[in-house]
């Protein structure tokens, strides 16, 4: 239950970060640093096999394919998310996702 507590806390003081960098342009190196030791949600799937477990951890040889949203204009983006939470209320139905460090999902 600890560790929910704190990723909790960490999720939320990212989601002010975020809020912050928004409205004031000095804020915004702290929210991207922040935001770039922190784990991320994508939408996606890997090619290990959990074996029915909920969580799995990738290798560098995982293989991993992200789920991209089309715009109205017709361009593709990569959508990711600061928690779980936010994830879920941006889809309708059961998806996929993976939680990863955000260093590992821009390299």
């Amino acid at each position: 239950m600890g560790e929910q507590v704190n990723k909790n806390v960490e999720e939320q003081k990212l989601e002010e970060l975020f809020k912050k960098a928004c409205e004031i342009e000095a804020e915004r190196p702290v929210f991207l640093k922040t935001l770039l030791d922190s784990y991320i949600y994508i939408l996606g799937s890997s090619s290990v096999q959990n074996d029915g477990e909920e969580t799995h951890t990738l290798t560098e040889s995982s293989q991993v394919q992200i789920k991209s949203w089309n715009r109205e204009n017709g361009s593709q983006v990569l959508p990711f998310f600061t928690s779980l939470e936010k994830l879920q209320h941006a889809i309708q139905h059961h998806e996929n996702y993976l939680k990863m460090k955000t260093q590992s999902f821009l390299s």
